[in-house]
């Protein structure tokens, strides 16, 4: 089944555009003044500098990692808050901070996590968000959806501007289930997150811990279906979600300047002709396992 996309310069820039850069990999690093700080900082800044020359312009940051877009001129952030002892009454005041941690010429929209909205004061949280942004401290409010969260039940409770799930080549989960598409009915805008260099696609058959051992069968045999048709696993994991006519973005993870090269490349590759809903994982330890990569990831 070929996509849509057709391998043009200009086709390859607009999928260049939709990709999302997570600066997650590089956060756990860079608090502090220590030389590991020092190097974190700047192999973030290298890598953020390469993707921003590449016209991909969005990047998707944990809470306090915000710091790492200091050299970058205009940018668009997504900023997901920490949901730990996050209270109603302290949303205001800490997207005050970011705010004035930030260039005035970078937008930031807001992530509130998920699982925190289902919490007793979820409502109130969402409410107290939803209030910052009417008074311009930040733009849109969305939410951020775990691996295996309820996306659909959370999009039709809260109606957010922008939702982040996680979805990918192998756990298709939301898109054969329909989920996809009625979120992206519902008028959201969409933003996949895919684990991609991190995931199960990406191991060593030999590497996989007892519990996959059944799956292991099948992650072979998508990796030989993407072989056959001329592709490597990156760029045919990051086609798949390219391809997602709901997605306004993909939200990709690297740890180094040199993957994201290797990501650039890959989406500005053309999509090889593969049965997508064929790949996808049917053993629940390896999709738990997926999601677990993802959550990590984030």
């Amino acid at each position: 089944m070929r996509s849509g996309f057709v391998h043009t310069p200009a086709a390859a820039a607009a999928r260049t555009a939709k990709l999302g850069l997570s600066l997650a990999g590089f956060a756990s690093g860079i608090d502090g003044a220590s030389l590991r700080g020092r190097l974190a900082r700047d192999a973030a800044g290298e890598a953020i500098r390469v993707f921003a020359r590449a016209g991909a312009g969005l990047f998707d940051a944990p809470e306090d990692a915000e710091s790492l877009l200091d050299g970058v001129g205009d940018a668009h952030l997504t900023l997901r808050l920490k949901p730990e002892t996050l209270g109603p009454e302290q949303i205001e005041g800490r997207l005050s901070m970011v705010r004035a941690r930030l260039r005035p010429s970078i937008a930031f929209d807001v992530l509130l996590d998920g699982t925190r909205l289902l919490a007793a004061d979820g409502d109130a949280l969402w409410a107290a968000a939803l209030a910052a942004s009417a008074l311009g401290i930040c733009g849109v409010v969305g939410v951020a959806v775990e691996p295996g969260g309820d996306a659909l039940g959370l999009a039709r409770r809260f109606k957010p501007q922008l939702i982040q799930v996680s979805t990918g080549l192998l756990d298709q989960r939301l898109i054969l289930s329909g989920a996809l598409s009625e979120i992206s009915a519902l008028g959201a805008e969409l933003h996949i997150r895919t684990s991609l260099l991190h995931g199960l696609l990406f191991m060593p058959r030999e590497g996989l811990p007892p519990a996959l051992a059944g799956a292991g069968p099948q992650v072979s045999r998508v990796r030989r279906l993407i072989a056959e048709a001329g592709a490597d696993p990156l760029q045919a994991a990051l086609a798949f979600a390219l391809d997602r006519p709901e997605a306004s973005r993909v939200i990709v993870e690297a740890g180094s300047a040199g993957e994201v090269r290797a990501l650039l490349a890959a989406a500005a590759a053309p999509s090889p002709a593969l049965n997508w809903p064929a790949l996808a994982l049917d053993h629940p330890a390896a999709l738990d396992a997926e999601a677990r990569l993802g959550r990590q990831a984030a």
